[in-house]
């Protein structure tokens, strides 16, 4: 039995340790979007973090909501997810029972820390909540906002009433903090006042004002007996400065700190206190000396949020560098390091082989990333400030990235390794823009300069600026840039709204487009090359046709556009909107509907992209996620190809709007083959779906239709030309033959003119069962020949509609207005003669 349960355990071991590695994390997958299959990155670190009181979960507030770990082993156990755009304060109760968190939708909310669901909604602020703190016995909630809003609400946690219990401070609150007896409420104001005011809690009434501090005053600690008040500002101060509450005086300044503080935090035992500011450093100071004692320098960006374990043992820092470290306190090394909050995403490509993407950012950072489990491969760093652009070499084996002011430089990194492969210097301002041309064979790069440098690839040379062939390519940052997919032409556009179209055959300008008014962040061509997306400000998304320079506005288009792609087919065009509507737009190219949105983002999406495959579209935000969605489940057509007047359904009024459409170039319905021109191909596409489809009889559909029997005859005539044995003009030519029979009548007749009584024309309808010379004269009531309109010879058919009935202009043969009054038409074939009435009224 003992040997059994040893090879049970050996086979679970090896199952183990061979387990596939090619499958995302799970909590990769923990409440994604409708639509979406994986997401990359954890949010952005955007505000607090707090440790409960039994010092078992750490949460973390980020800009996708709030993450839950385990402090022990930095295991993610939750994330919190909300529909707020971003998560500033979290703080659990003292029972650990409760954990708050307030938000950028203006509400504050209490989660059951057990079963993880919100218990209470508190709704009173009017803008983002930033900072709440609980009362030390828990009953008490308090909250401010930290913009226009000087009003702290002081929440009863079981009634959730706070609208009885409020402080109007002096200024923008930027932080809080109770005293440890829970009767003293301290507030630190932005710059503009720089103040720390305590409150008696019990009256609302202010006890006293602390004045030193220049900047914002970004956090307040109270020592553990509530004697001391510790402070810590930001820009234009750097200080921590400590109070004594008993006497309401400053006890000392402490400087050391090269940027502002933003969070400081008194050890348990009282001892200790620690500062993390913008320069990327976390401070130990002596307490009650407030010397300098040691720093940590593990991070390598702003620290955000500092807090101490209730036993003491731990300290957890978070930071834009993506990471929260938890410290051992004793031996001041790091226990675990949690990594995946990336800071903000500024750029995305998708590698041509669909199995990897490169990604840009704040931090400074290249990563590229296994699109399959979300992984990183590698991660390149080299680049002084954030990455502007990046983008996957055709081939896949390379990546370019360029980046902003203080390091204008291009770089060429080997995909396949990670190595820097070529440095190109030269650039003297931020490189927005950098692009392969779809034969890897040049590199373009743009940027603030206003100029466009063509590079050869292989050897890293600029061999063209387009400034040489003209005074300059733009009179201002250059923002955006596209190739056609045969490499032809290269697409420029620039903060002013301009947008210019350049041969890369004679590198010379061939034209320029003027829609837009404000800078265009983003721009694409179609697949076919026809067309070219631009999106960019005041709800502007364009479509121009390149040929003819027509332009398509895009309806229901965000305030700006940042990214722009087409999916593989052509047939959808898909664009993120900024801060203020996250989303995801598709839009359908034919008919230039929105087709839907991909909600999922909390703040504006800098880059999308699509598979080759069609099967995966990818979106980076500034939230710090990536989200890759599965394409073809989420977009589904809202109509027809071949309903071209959008009715919602395929019938002879599509032909005929087709028709009417012949020999028409660049987008539109009526060309449902997509191959840009309008003609008989796209008539028969339709003919023969009416022909396969279980229709009403074609004689009950063509009542008044603006068709006749000659007409029939000439597509029928056409099609036949083609000698093609595709089912498709097979199937089209039979449902032809039926509709030239069902336009020939049984007899020949002449019907009620239209309309009747008239001023000043009519429309004289009839039917023929035969061909035949046609010819209507109008008299009048004495007898008198007004007018002879001879028509013609005439097929057999239905000249019923206004495009093929006889036409009078209610004039006589000498072209002069004829009287009100009654008239007769007489309508004449040869082998048929009618005669009806008619009435002119003016």
């Amino acid at each position: 039995m003992k040997s059994r349960t040893c090879l049970q355990i050996l086979t679970l071991l090896i199952l183990i340790y061979f387990l596939p590695t090619g499958y995302a994390e799970d909590y990769m997958r923990w409440h994604l979007p409708d639509g979406a299959k994986l997401r990359i990155g954890k949010g952005r670190i955007s505000g607090d973090i707090a440790i409960s009181p039994d010092n078992s979960i750490l949460a973390v507030a980020t800009t996708i909501g709030i993450w839950l770990y385990d402090v022990q082993t930095g295991t993610e156990l939750d994330l919190l997810s909300m529909q707020a755009p971003s998560i500033a304060g979290v703080t659990f109760s003292p029972d650990g029972t409760t954990l708050a968190s307030g938000s950028s939708d203006n509400t504050l909310l209490l989660w059951d820390v057990n079963n993880r669901v919100i218990k209470a909604e508190f709704i009173g602020h009017t803008d983002n909540v930033r900072s709440i703190v609980f009362s030390p016995d828990g009953k008490t909630i308090a909250s401010s906002t930290g913009r226009n809003d000087k009003t702290v609400l002081i929440w009863d946690v079981a009634s959730g009433d706070g609208t009885s219990n409020s402080i109007i401070a002096t200024g923008e609150i930027s932080s809080l903090a109770f005293t440890p007896d829970g009767k003293t409420l301290a507030t630190g104001s932005k710059w503009k006042e720089s103040l720390i005011e305590l409150w008696d809690v019990a009256t609302g009434n202010l006890k006293t004002t602390y004045i030193g501090h220049t900047g914002d005053i970004n956090d307040l600690a109270f020592s553990p007996n509530g004697k001391v008040l510790a402070s810590c500002a930001g820009f234009l101060d750097n200080t921590i400065r400590i109070w004594d509450t008993v006497n309401n005086e400053l006890i000392t300044t402490i400087t050391g700190h090269t940027q502002g503080v933003n969070s400081i935090a008194f050890s348990v035992d009282g001892r200790t206190l620690v500062s993390g500011g913008n320069d990327g450093t976390i401070v130990l100071w002596d307490v009650p000396s407030y010397t300098y004692k040691t720093t940590l320098l593990e991070h390598s960006a702003s620290l955000i949020s500092l807090v101490f374990s209730s036993d003491g043992k731990t300290l957890v820092s978070g930071s834009l560098d993506g990471t929260v470290i938890i410290w051992n306190v004793d031996s001041l090394q790091p226990k675990r390091i949690i990594s995946g909050h990336v800071p903000n995403i500024t750029c995305l490509a998708l590698n041509p082989n669909n199995k990897t993407l490169v990604t840009g950012g704040w931090d400074r950072k290249i990563r590229i990333l296994d699109t399959m489990t979300g992984e990183g491969i590698y991660t390149l760093t080299g680049h002084f400030t954030r990455i502007e652009s990046v983008d996957f070499s055709p081939d896949g084996r390379t990546v370019v990235s360029s980046s902003s002011y203080d390091d204008p430089t291009v770089r060429l990194w080997d995909a396949e390794n990670g190595s820097l492969s070529k440095l190109v210097l030269g650039y003297t301002n931020k490189i927005n823009k950098v692009k392969f041309s779809p034969d890897g064979k040049i590199l373009a790069s743009a940027g603030d300069d206003d100029d466009i440098y063509l590079y050869h690839t292989v050897t890293g040379n600029n061999f063209v600026t387009l400034t040489d062939f003209t005074n300059k390519p733009h009179n201002d940052p250059i923002l955006s840039l596209a190739f056609t997919p045969d490499g032809n032409i290269l697409a420029s556009g620039d903060s002013h709204g301009k947008i210019r179209l350049w041969s890369l055959i004679t590198f010379r300008l061939i034209k320029e487009y003027t829609g837009h008014s404000n800078r265009i962040k983003a721009l694409e061509f179609s697949p076919n090359g026809r067309m070219l997306a631009s999106g960019g400000a005041y709800h502007k998304v364009i479509l121009w046709d390149i040929a003819s320079d027509e332009q398509r506005i895009l309806p229901d288009s965000p305030r700006v556009v940042s990214s722009i792609t087409f999916s593989p087919d052509g047939k959808t065009v898909i664009a993120g909107g900024n801060f203020a509507n996250p989303s995801l737009f598709l839009w359908d190219v034919k008919s230039v509907v929105l087709q839907q949105t991909l909600s999922g983002h909390t703040s504006e999406i800098v880059d999308v992209s699509i598979s080759s495959d069609g099967e995966t579209l990818v979106s980076g935000s500034i939230d710090g996620t990536i989200l890759l969605w599965e394409y073809n489940s989420i977009v589904t057509p809202t109509y027809l190809e071949t309903d071209v007047n959008g009715d919602g359904v395929v019938d002879i009024y599509d032909l005929i709007a087709v028709a009417a459409n012949f020999g028409k170039t660049g987008p539109n319905n009526a060309d449902v083959n997509g191959d840009g021109i309008v003609n008989i191909a796209d008539l028969i596409k339709i003919a023969a779906e009416l022909g396969n489809a279980a229709a009403p009889s074609v004689s009950l559909q063509i009542r008044n239709l603006p068709i006749s029997s000659s007409d029939v005859e000439q597509w029928i005539t056409q099609v036949q030309s083609l000698d093609s044995n595709d089912p498709t003009y097979k199937n089209g030519i039979l449902f032809l033959e039926q509709l030239l029979t069902a336009l020939i009548p049984n007899k020949t007749a002449l019907l009620p003119n239209y309309p009747n009584p008239f001023n000043p024309e009519t429309w004289i309808p009839y039917q023929l069962s035969e061909a035949a010379d046609v010819t209507i004269k109008i008299y009048s009531t004495d007898g008198l020949l007004i007018k002879n309109i001879s028509l013609g010879h005439k097929q057999a058919g239905l000249y019923q509609d206004r495009t093929h009935a006889a036409y009078w202009d209610g004039k006589n043969e000498l072209g002069e207005p004829v009287a009100s009054g009654i008239y007769f038409y007489e309508f004449s074939t040869g082998h048929y003669s009618a005669t009806k009435r008619m009435v002119i009224r003016k």
